[in-house]
């Protein structure tokens, strides 16, 4: 089966030329004991609501800024992770990749568990960055490099753990992820 990546063949737009935009909106953050922010990794719009990860963990604040909730906790237990590579929308769902503890935990976008699943050590992939589910059961990985780990992209497969590497970069660093 072909898996075909929607906006792949679509030409690029080129520097210098211009992208039309409508309008924006700059939304300042709540501030509060729990939404304090150190170090921001990713930030994603989903619905009303704009989702902020750090290395430690996701919040979620409505579209004008007030902080609503963590999306699941930190931790050693079941539904809790140690640290967060990336993470994964998925219609209402959200899909935290835990690598230290080797697991995917998945909450609703209202920060509720739903599930666990956790896996062997070579099963799920290193060093995620960002992910997109391309189609129903596949999962587009950036990564970063570090060392002798140069995959820069990857597919993985929900519903048979199956990874497969689309592209390594010729290039190692030295204890530093890029």
């Amino acid at each position: 089966k072909a898996i075909i990546i929607k906006g792949f063949n679509e030409p690029c737009i080129s520097n210098g030329d211009s992208i039309e935009i409508e309008s924006f909106k700059i939304v300042q953050l709540e501030l509060t004991k729990e939404s304090m922010i150190s170090n921001i990794q990713r930030v994603e719009c989903v619905d009303t609501n704009i989702l902020v990860q750090t290395n430690i963990k996701l919040l979620c604040f409505n579209s004008d800024g007030k902080y609503l909730y963590p999306i699941g906790t930190k931790g050693k237990g079941p539904g809790e992770y140690i640290s967060i590579n990336s993470f994964v929308i998925d219609n209402n769902n959200v899909l935290i990749i835990d690598e230290y503890q080797r697991k995917i935990i998945t909450y609703s976008l209202l920060g509720k568990l739903i599930s666990e699943k956790k896996f062997e050590r070579n099963d799920l992939p290193n060093w995620t960055k960002n992910g997109i589910f391309i189609d129903d059961e596949h999962i587009l990985f950036t990564h970063y490099i570090y060392n002798t780990i140069n995959t820069v992209y990857s597919i993985y497969n929900v519903n048979n753990n199956n990874k497969e590497e689309l592209y390594k970069f010729p290039v190692r660093t030295y204890n530093t992820a890029e």
